[in-house]
């Protein structure tokens, strides 16, 4: 699979959830089934930023690159990366729900996500693959 069907797949795979959140935002009452309707709009949100955010990544990590044959090593860690990003926004959308989102919670939240992400690029590969 080349770069561009890659990303066009991930592209396509984005505006999905995009639709289904803006369907859910604008005409659904929240005030019918709550739940729901949270539940619907923070897992669309939730697959929307992370496809947002995968296709940054790899983006920007595209143009870093000196050799641009060796961006598919990068898209674990760019969907890794998206992954905790776009849990730790919808952890603060969470959090602000429940009306307990302040700064120091941001702040924790913020440091537990970033020292998660910092653990799992660290790490040593066990196996090389040629």
């Amino acid at each position: 699979m080349t770069i561009k069907k890659s990303l066009s797949l991930i592209f396509l795979s984005t505006i999905f959830p995009l639709l289904i959140f803006l369907i859910f935002f604008f005409l659904v009452d929240p005030t019918e089934d709550k739940n729901f309707a949270l539940i619907i709009l923070l897992f669309s949100l939730f697959l929307f930023l992370l496809g947002f955010f995968t296709l940054a990544f790899v983006i920007l990590k595209f143009r870093a690159l000196k050799e641009k044959e060796k961006i598919f090593e990068k898209f674990s860690s760019a969907f890794r990366q998206a992954l905790f990003f776009s849990l730790f926004i919808i952890s603060l959308f969470i959090l602000h729900y429940f009306k307990i989102l302040q700064f120091l919670t941001f702040i924790i939240s913020f440091l537990f996500f970033f020292l998660f992400e910092l653990i799992f690029s660290t790490r040593r590969k066990k196996f090389i693959y040629k």
